[in-house]
C-alpha cells in the first residue's frame, strides 16, 4: 500500500521487501524490552500515581492513552512528557488528534484504488498531523547531530545506523568499534555490514512515525480492554491482584522483565484480552512466489494478497472453547500447548510479525502491576456491556467506555513507598 508521502511510504510496514530487510535488521535491537524496562516502569509508576487520585467512573481508554503516549514518546524520541497533566503540550495535542480521526474511508480508498490515488496525487490522510511528527523527529535529529542529546532511544539507534558507512567488502569504518558505540549499537552496525547503504534520513523519520502510530494505540487499547474485562470479572481481578501483591512483596519496587515473564496469571490475563480484543482485526500479506496450498489443488500466484482474519479466528469455537468468554486459564503453562498453532495471532507471526511485541507486552504488564497494586476496578451503571465498536479497516477501535475505580479495600502486601513524579 502506498500513501503518496515519502515518509509514510518508507515506513517498515509499507517499504519494499529489499528495504524492509535492511530497516528491520537495523531497528530490531532498538526494541530491546530489557533496555527500555526502566523507562517503561517509570511511566507506569507515574500513571499509577495519577490513578490513585481518581474516584468513581473512569474513561479508561482516554486515561491509558496518556500512558501509551508517554511510553512511546520517551522510548522513540527521548521526550519526557506529562500527558496526564499537561494538556497544552503540542506533541500531546497532535498525538490525540492522530488517534481521534476516523481513518477507515482513506485506508479503504488507498487499498482498493492505489493506482488512481497515486496518479492524481490525492492526499487522503491528515498530513498536518504527519508533518508535526516529521518536524519533531527532524528537530531531534538535528539536535543529536550537534551532540546535544545523549539518550539511547529508538531514534538514536536509527541515526547511528544512518551514519554508518562500509566499503564494498563490508568492513566497518575505523571509528566504529564496540568501545565507541557500546555493545548494543555495535551489534546494529555489525548487522549493517552486510548491506552497502544505511538508512536515509527519510527512512529514519519513517520508522519513528510508524513506531509512534503503531505502538501508542496498541498499548493503550490493550490496557483499557484488559481493565474492562477485570472490572466485569471481579474473581479474576482478585486472583491477579494476589499474584501482583506476591510479586511486590518478593521483589520490591523494581520489577525486572525476567520477573514479569514468570507471572503466569498476568500472562494469561493479558493473552486472553488480546484474544478477545486483538489490536488488528486482520492482517494482509503478499506472496513473493507462486505457492501451492498443500493438496487442495489451489495455487496462489506471485503478488497475490492474502488476508488473515485474526478477530474471526480468535472467536471461532473450532479454535477456542466458549470463545466469547474471558478465561485467562487458557494460556496457563498446562493449557497453552492445547492451542493449535497459528490460531492465535494478536501480533502476527513469522519474519513480518510485529517487531515491538515484547516491548508492548512489557509496557502493558508493568502498567497493570502498578495499577492493580493500588486500586480496584468494578462495573457501574455506566459501563457498556457489550462494548460498541466503530466500523473500521484492519484496526479494532471501540467507542469510549468507562469502569468504576476505587482505592483498594485491603492494603497491598508490598511495603515499598510509592514515588512518582
Amino acid at each position: 500500500i502506498k500513501f503518496g508521502d515519502p515518509v509514510l511510504d518508507n515506513m517498515m510496514t509499507a517499504a519494499s521487501l529489499d528495504r524492509w530487510r535492511v530497516i528491520r535488521a537495523v531497528a530490531s535491537p532498538a526494541f530491546s524490552a530489557s533496555r527500555l524496562s526502566s523507562i517503561i516502569a517509570d511511566c507506569a509508576r507515574i500513571t499509577a500515581e495519577h490513578l490513585r487520585t481518581c474516584e468513581g467512573d473512569l474513561e479508561v481508554k482516554t486515561f491509558y492513552a496518556n500512558f501509551g503516549l508517554d511510553v512511546i514518546a520517551r522510548c522513540s524520541f527521548g521526550i519526557k512528557l506529562k500527558p496526564h497533566s499537561d494538556v497544552t503540550n503540542k506533541f500531546v495535542i497532535e498525538a490525540k488528534r492522530a488517534f481521534s480521526r476516523n481513518m477507515t474511508l482513506p485506508l479503504i480508498a488507498i487499498y482498493l484504488f492505489p493506482g488512481l490515488i497515486q496518479w492524481f496525487n490525492i492526499k487522503l490522510l491528515n498530513f498536518d498531523i504527519i508533518r508535526c511528527f516529521k518536524d519533531l523527529a527532524g528537530k531531534a535529529i538535528r539536535e543529536r547531530d550537534k551532540g546535544g542529546h545523549k539518550s539511547e532511544d529508538y531514534l538514536k539507534l536509527l541515526m547511528d545506523a544512518r551514519e554508518e558507512r562500509h566499503d564494498t567488502n563490508g568492513y566497518p569504518n575505523r571509528r566504529e568499534t564496540p568501545e565507541r558505540s557500546g555493545e548494543v549499537l555495535h551489534r546494529v552496525k555489525r548487522t549493517m555490514a552486510t548491506f552497502f547503504s544505511a538508512l536515509s534520513e527519510v527512512e529514519v523519520l519513517a520508522q519513528c512515525v510508524v513506531m509512534f502510530l503503531g505502538g501508542q494505540d496498541s498499548i493503550s487499547s490493550l490496557i483499557a480492554h484488559t481493565v474492562y474485562l477485570l472490572a466485569l470479572h471481579p474473581d479474576k481481578q482478585t486472583k491477579l491482584r494476589g499474584e501482583v501483591d506476591r510479586c511486590f512483596s518478593s521483589h520490591g519496587e523494581e520489577i525486572s522483565p525476567k520477573v514479569i515473564s514468570k507471572l503466569d496469571y498476568l500472562h494469561g490475563v493479558v493473552s486472553e484480552a488480546l484474544r478477545l480484543f486483538p489490536p488488528a482485526t486482520r492482517i494482509d500479506r503478499s506472496t513473493t512466489e507462486d505457492y501451492a496450498l498443500g493438496d487442495t489443488g489451489i495455487t496462489l500466484p506471485k503478488g497475490c494478497t492474502i488476508t488473515v482474519p485474526i478477530y474471526a479466528m480468535h472467536r471461532d469455537p473450532l479454535n477456542f472453547i466458549d470463545p466469547d468468554s474471558f478465561i485467562p486459564e487458557r494460556f496457563s503453562e498446562d493449557n497453552a500447548s492445547t492451542i493449535s498453532p497459528y490460531t492465535y495471532l494478536p501480533f502476527g507471526a513469522g519474519p513480518k510479525g510485529c517487531l515491538g511485541t515484547h516491548l508492548a507486552l512489557l509496557a502493558v504488564k508493568l502498567c497493570l502491576l502498578y495499577s492493580l497494586r493500588d486500586v480496584e476496578f468494578f462495573r457501574t451503571s455506566k459501563t457498556k456491556v457489550p462494548l460498541k465498536f466503530y466500523n473500521g479497516f484492519g484496526l479494532l477501535h471501540s467507542a469510549p467506555f468507562s469502569v468504576g475505580i476505587k482505592k483498594r479495600s485491603t492494603a497491598p502486601m508490598s511495603t515499598s513507598t510509592h514515588n512518582a513524579n
